[in-house]
């Protein structure tokens, strides 16, 4: 059967070698070799082998495998660990993830897949609490009979969950200072739902909790609940035949679709069923690697609640910091440069919002990718220096870790970029006319074909760079390259008017 290659994706063009860390002037481009591919090989051997297993047992997208275990590696380090970059920047590993497809396709099934090991936590959790509100109650007994003082109630703990409302999510977040996750089957049914209860608020707190800035509730008979330092991933899927819904103006002007990461397959076909049965030892190794680095992160990292009055009043977690090796700092701080002059040259305000968060996404892809790579090598993880300040790890962001991290980051910036364009199709004759000043003069230089060093010759040769001449190519409502000849086509052709000014109509 012919696999079809998803029209959602945008294709790019380009790609140039990974410079040097020491390289302070190189242009940090593309690191990944076919961007329409999940960089399955950021991840260790075992979680690589499960996911081939998944994949090749139920036939369903690999991509969807891939940035579920994201997701679920994010969910267990919380705020456990924070990377930084700069004094007074750090990163959580928070993120919020969407797969993309059609009814049926598998989004929901990976999901559950690769949460698997992090529903066994819970599990533990439910026992453990069980069994702590069995001696609360036997503890009680004894004050109420000696006339002493009520010991602590004990409080459940939380890693996954489901349609919150936001005094919900703030007393959850406040009782599970070290984070959790929101799974949702369908994320716009969860976006739509916001300010349900009460007008304003809910698009403003999700942001909130994104950047990490501190959340609330105000309730009139309870005492308020702060959470210092929030912690609440998201992943769900999104329907293809849906996604005009995120081009609403509440949703770009608020910048909420900027925050997520788009998973796109290659093709929504499913693999027709070859009768292979799951290897479970291979998916065992993949549940003791995501537990082993829950365990290790309990023993690093600690918590302090605090009641008033039998309400909680407020939760921080005491997180622990990874820090970079220097040539990571100096690509980073590279690749940060180069993300700040693509937002510049964004073509729209929705491309330069997305553009925008990728700095910071880079940074917690890494802190997911390193803890991975140190619990799947057998590493020892512990706190070092001072108590009287965030305690540094005793191991750091390795230069490979980071390349990784970007390739990953790379991938994701391409899906949000085929995002953009569908979700802001305008009809033609205001999309010449809202191009950026630069884009807008080399469109009106190329000729209706033109190969890619034709394009770039011509975008030199009327002042602007090449850089900018490959964004504008990405523009599938605007350029049409056929795979055979790599030749370009102009969707859209310009005619000056002895005003200078341009007219667009449609190429045959």
């Amino acid at each position: 059967m012919r696999t079809k290659t998803n029209p959602l994706l945008r294709r790019r063009e380009g790609a140039q070698p990974i410079p040097g860390p020491n390289q302070t002037t190189a242009k940090v481009v593309e690191l990944i070799e076919n961007e329409n591919k999940f960089p399955i090989n950021v991840f260790p051997p075992v979680i690589q082998d499960v996911i081939q297993e998944w994949h090749k047992a139920f036939g369903l997208p690999i991509e969807y495998f891939c940035s579920s275990v994201l997701s679920a590696l994010s969910a267990v380090i919380g705020n456990s660990v924070k990377i930084k970059y700069k004094n007074d920047w750090y990163e959580p590993s928070m993120i919020y993830s969407a797969l993309v497809g059609p009814p049926s396709s598998g989004k929901t099934p990976a999901i559950n897949k690769a949460f698997s090991p992090v529903r066994d936590i819970e599990k533990q959790y439910w026992q453990d609490y069980k069994e702590a509100k069995k001696q609360f109650q036997q503890l009680c007994h004894e004050a109420k009979e000696t006339k002493g003082e009520k010991p602590p109630e004990p409080h459940n703990r939380d890693l996954i969950v489901q349609d919150l409302t936001q005094e919900a999510a703030t007393i959850l977040m406040a009782k599970n200072p070290k984070g959790l996750v929101l799974i949702m089957d369908e994320l716009m049914k969860f976006i739509n739902s916001f300010d349900r209860y009460a007008k304003g608020g809910d698009m403003q707190y999700y942001l909130s909790i994104w950047s990490g800035e501190m959340v609330k509730t105000n309730r009139a008979t309870k005492e308020q609940v702060r959470v210092l330092d929030p912690c609440l991933s998201v992943i769900g899927g999104i329907q293809t035949g849906i996604l005009k819904e995120l081009a609403n103006p509440k949703n770009q002007e608020t910048g909420l679709v900027s925050r997520f990461l788009f998973t796109i397959p290659t093709t929504f076909d499913r693999k027709l069923d070859t009768g292979y049965n799951l290897n479970r030892q291979t998916v065992n190794k993949y549940d003791e690697l995501v537990k082993s680095l829950y365990n290790k992160l309990e023993e690093v990292s600690g918590h302090a609640t605090m009641f008033e009055n039998s309400y909680l009043i407020e939760s921080n977690v005491i997180t622990a910091i990874l820090e970079m090796e220097p040539q990571a700092y100096q690509l980073y701080t590279n690749y940060r440069n180069e993300k700040i002059k693509d937002s510049n040259e964004a073509s729209n305000s929705l491309e330069r919002a997305g553009l925008g968060k990728f700095e910071r996404i880079c940074l917690r892809f890494a802190l997911i990718l390193q803890l991975c790579d140190n619990a799947a090598n057998g590493r020892e993880l512990k706190k070092v220096g001072s108590a009287d300040e965030p305690q540094a790890l005793n191991e750091k962001l390795s230069l490979q870790t980071l390349k990784k991290a970007i390739r990953l980051a790379t991938y994701f910036e391409n899906t949000m970029l085929s995002m953009v364009d569908r979700i802001t199709a305008k009809p033609e004759e205001n999309i010449i006319s809202e191009l950026p000043e630069k884009t807008r003069l080399i469109y009106q230089s190329l000729p209706g074909q033109f190969s890619f060093s034709d394009g770039v010759e011509i975008a030199e040769g009327v002042g602007v760079s090449r850089r900018t001449f490959t964004r504008l190519i990405k523009r599938d409502d605007l350029v049409a390259k056929d795979d055979r000849t790599g030749i370009y086509s102009k969707l859209i052709l310009i005619k000056r008017d002895t005003d200078d000014t341009m007219t667009p109509k449609a190429s045959n």
